[in-house]
């Protein structure tokens, strides 16, 4: 019955490149996703019914959040 609400996620993404000697490189990165740590419902129950004429007593309770903050940090070499 209906729509869920409009979701959105602010992700960053940071990197450095530096020489470490000639030939090789190095890239220093970090990614921050949900960065306003937005957690609205995603999911509902949509079942009416557990079985026949057995009604469900989670019906339309949420399910699913947008997942947290969180970030990653990475290296890459290249040569």
């Amino acid at each position: 019955l209906g729509r869920t609400p409009a979701t959105f996620d602010i992700d960053l993404h940071i990197e450095y490149p530096f020489d470490l000697r000639r030939g090789v490189r190095a890239v220093v990165m970090a990614d921050l996703f949900n960065v306003l740590n937005s957690q609205s419902p995603v999911g509902y129950d949509n079942y009416l019914e557990l079985g026949h004429n057995d009604p469900n007593p989670d019906y339309g309770a949420i399910t699913a959040y947008q997942a947290p903050r969180s970030a990653r940090l990475g290296l890459k070499m290249l040569f």
